[in-house]
């Protein structure tokens, strides 16, 4: 499992905009916050939409608790929504990763419904409101 500034942690390594093998909360601490509210917005999205069935964290020291796949597409989606923040731009590579793991995702996690009646359930015969 890992937390919320693991995800943080790998979207900036994407970016290109911290220390290598230092958290990106201690390179720039204002900023950390500003990548967790797009993380948390993210995850909220994700969850509304069907994508992810877990809550958006309320730090960034919160783990997560979602596959490994999972923190890849978050981390790969949170580099895509916090690229502007940091005037960069994501690689193509980037792009293609985060799309395959969204759909992959979203595959995982679709819901199959069925629905099925009891025939005496149903009536052969018509309901007459004029005469009720």
């Amino acid at each position: 499992m890992a937390t919320a500034q693991d995800v943080i942690d790998r979207a900036t390594s994407l970016l290109r905009v911290r220390s290598a093998g230092v958290s990106f909360v201690t390179d720039d601490s204002s900023m950390n916050g500003e990548v967790f509210a797009i993380l948390q917005n993210l995850i909220a999205e994700w969850a509304e939409s069907g994508t992810l069935s877990i809550p958006a964290p309320s730090a960034a020291t919160a783990t997560l608790d979602v596959s490994d796949g999972t923190i890849r597409g978050l981390a790969y989606g949170l580099a895509i929504d916090a690229a502007s923040a940091f005037g960069r731009s994501v690689t193509p590579e980037v792009v293609m990763v985060a799309s395959e793991t969204k759909d992959q995702l979203e595959a995982n996690n679709a819901i199959e419904i069925s629905i099925t009646h009891e025939p005496f359930l149903t009536s052969s015969s018509r309901y007459n409101v004029n005469s009720d």
